[in-house]
């Protein structure tokens, strides 16, 4: 599979990105997100990050291979896993891709149904779906959890590890960034990500 093509950007469509790599031109689909950042690149050096899905009737054997591309692997990733979503599909996904990876991710970890509902081909049923089916999947694609001033001896490393574990044991984005802050806000100093997870648990009760 290709996974990251480097190449001249040829062309822009609204649809698909024309790359050429030496003397091949590639016809590469690419969601709205990834248009924005490249509409002012025509003639320009460009990567993207791919992955490539079968279009076409299997039953009378006419598939044909389509490159996707994104601008960063982050938005790669995440389209992944939007395709898993149940009646979502490698097209809507791409169309849904309207905002970058990360600002789709937070709507979905505060449960933010009209926000995502507001996307092309989305609304308020699937929204919901969304949020069901990835809200504890999604923390790779958060920004950093930031440490309120009065506790910036917190190292972002750590606060970011805390965060990350409290999603492994099982707590939504939502539920880990507000005992973070519930535990940072005790008063009390932390030395390892372990024990900030502790103390965030422990504040949960």
């Amino acid at each position: 599979m290709i996974a990251k093509l480097s190449g001249t950007l040829a062309a822009l469509t609204d649809e698909v990105a024309y790359v050429a790599v030496g003397p091949i031109e590639l016809e590469v689909l690419v969601p709205h997100v990834a248009r924005q950042h490249l509409q002012n690149q025509i003639g320009q050096p460009v990567t993207l990050w791919t992955t490539v899905f079968l279009e076409g009737n299997a039953l009378h054997g006419r598939l044909s291979p389509r490159l996707v591309g994104f601008v960063s692997q982050a938005d790669r990733d995440f389209f992944l896993i939007l395709c898993d979503v149940e009646k979502m599909g490698v097209r809507k996904a791409l169309k849904a891709l309207a905002a970058p990876a990360s600002a789709i991710a937070q709507a979905i970890g505060r449960h933010d149904v009209g926000w995502l509902s507001d996307l092309p081909g989305i609304g308020t049923a699937m929204a919901r779906k969304l949020i069901g089916a990835l809200e504890k999947k999604i923390g790779r694609f958060l920004p950093a959890v930031e440490a309120p001033a009065e506790r910036q001896a917190a190292t972002d490393g750590m606060v970011q590890d805390a965060y990350q574990g409290l999603l492994t044991l099982g707590h939504t984005p939502a539920e880990a960034r507000r005992l973070i802050e519930r535990a940072l806000g005790s008063g009390k100093s932390f030395a390892s990500a372990e024990e900030l997870i502790v103390e965030a648990c422990r504040s949960g009760l």
